[in-house]
């Protein structure tokens, strides 16, 4: 809900620009398995949120919208809303919701300007982007390292962990 929230706030208050991780732009399919959804259908105030499309296809507001190119929800998401001027897409190799960019990347692309965000944009439109490749080219070489640094001593640290606990287990 939280892409999907940013979206319709950053088009009705005519934001600068938007930030969508995975945003669900049209639940119409959900709405016979959803009781929730299914209790609003015909209930015009909240049904108009099923679908987004419209609006995003004639939002003039910049909408980043970084989503996992091979999460299958994610994939019709971004395929329902591909054709809009509005949307500067990012697909990364990633098949589980949400996941994107590396978390320690994320404050660094936040803060970028919409000049900077579209300049990114042109180097990975239409291409997959790996996670790795993406942490660098989105910042200079000192922070890249960095990122990338603090990953593999998440990921070591992780492992040792886990490590750790099937010993404790075989003992």
């Amino acid at each position: 809900a939280g892409g999907c929230m940013a979206t319709i706030l950053a088009i009705k208050l005519n934001a600068k620009r938007c930030f969508s991780f995975s945003g669900q732009f049209s639940i119409m399919d959900q709405v016979s398995d959803g009781l929730l959804l299914h209790a609003y259908e015909k209930d015009e105030e909240r049904n108009k949120y099923f679908d987004l499309t419209d609006d995003i296809n004639e939002a003039s507001v910049p909408i980043y919208y970084f989503y996992p190119a091979r999460c299958e929800w994610d994939r019709e998401q971004y395929q329902s809303i591909k054709q809009s001027d509005a949307i500067r897409s990012f697909g990364f190799n990633a098949s589980k919701h949400g996941s994107t960019m590396l978390s320690t990347n994320i404050s660094r692309v936040l803060c970028m300007e919409n000049e900077e965000l579209d300049e990114l944009y042109d180097k990975y439109i239409n291409k997959e982007i790996k996670r790795f490749d993406f942490a660098v080219k989105s910042t200079n070489l000192f922070c890249g390292m960095k990122i990338i640094n603090n990953q593999i001593y998440k990921t070591l640290n992780r492992r040792i962990n886990n490590s750790k606990q099937k010993e404790g287990k075989n003992i």
